[in-house]
């Protein structure tokens, strides 16, 4: 079975979000995506929901994604966690599933410097969203040297969604409307509970 990890803060989730895993499950065609958000962001400047919170925003998200849960082996571990630590609990815990990871091309470039990177390739299969034939050539050299270790790697073009997590969290703190940008479970969870108010 292909299973795909989809990691990241989810501070909040949104349609750009969902667009990421549609393309990626055009691309992959896998029978199970895992949203797994992180106990907190490296950028510890960043205003944060609880974990709680962003669990329940991703469960809601993975209501419009057809084989879609939601895992809080990250969120409730209590530190940031190291990609290659979460994917050897994910191979344990389904031995017998083919993973893929997901991640921005905006992150690949780097991803040789990552801790433990050549264990992440032998763990699982990489999948990088890139918004343009110039960021996937930024790849390139990345790229060589994850197939030097005998890794695999897919590149996904996918158009850029028009908003971030940081600017509709500054929308909602300025109390402008956030319609298309959050799906409607969302939007309405954060408004009852107050959220990103400031």
């Amino acid at each position: 079975m292909k299973t795909v990890i989809f990691g990241g803060t989810f501070n909040p989730p949104h349609f750009g979000h969902l667009k990421l895993m549609e393309a990626v499950k055009s691309a992959i065609e896998p029978e199970k995506i895992i949203i797994l958000p992180a106990f907190a962001p490296r950028n510890r400047r960043e205003e944060l929901a609880s974990v709680d919170d962003r669990l329940e925003m991703c469960r809601l998200l993975a209501e419009g994604v057809s084989g879609a849960e939601v895992s809080d082996f990250e969120a409730k571990s209590g530190k940031i966690s190291y990609t290659a630590d979460t994917l050897e609990y994910f191979r344990e815990a389904c031995p017998d599933d083919r993973l893929y990871f997901a991640m921005g091309s905006d992150l690949f470039p780097n991803f040789p410097n990552w801790f433990k990177a050549r264990r992440i390739v032998e763990l699982a299969a990489l999948v990088c969203v890139a918004r343009s034939a110039e960021d996937i050539n930024a790849c390139k050299a990345a790229e060589k040297t994850v197939k030097s270790w005998g890794g695999s790697c897919t590149f996904l073009k996918c158009e850029p969604f028009v908003c971030s997590s940081t600017d509709i969290r500054g929308r909602i703190k300025r109390g402008e409307p956030t319609d298309g940008l959050l799906p409607e479970n969302i939007a309405e969870y954060i408004k009852r509970r107050r959220l990103y108010r400031g």
